[in-house]
């Protein structure tokens, strides 16, 4: 399995246009229905900064990333960043009663 969590923070006046941009990204999954993997999107306390997380088969190619919104939103966020997308591969040590 693999899994991503991504985190960056974006600018306080376009909060509301990167919230957008990513509900665009949820619109076109739904749309798509790729059922292959599970994708969520928070916000973190301070109102800015925003965390994505990817899960996955190793062997599944990921479809979010040939999305034309996600592709929008990618633009966005270079251009409107505090701090810049980190992306972290997590490994799982153990889980109980895990969603994911």
């Amino acid at each position: 399995m693999k899994k991503v969590f991504i985190q960056y923070k974006i600018k306080p006046e376009q909060v509301s246009n990167v919230e957008t941009l990513i509900k665009k990204v949820f619109d076109e999954l739904r749309a798509t229905n790729p059922n292959s993997i599970s994708y969520s999107a928070q916000k973190l306390e301070d109102g800015q900064t925003f965390v994505h997380t990817y899960v996955a088969n190793e062997n599944v190619k990921n479809p979010i990333v040939g999305l034309s919104s996600f592709k929008e939103l990618q633009e966005f966020i270079k251009f409107n960043h505090l701090e810049k997308p980190v992306s972290i591969e997590l490994s799982d040590i153990d889980s109980y009663n895990s969603l994911s």
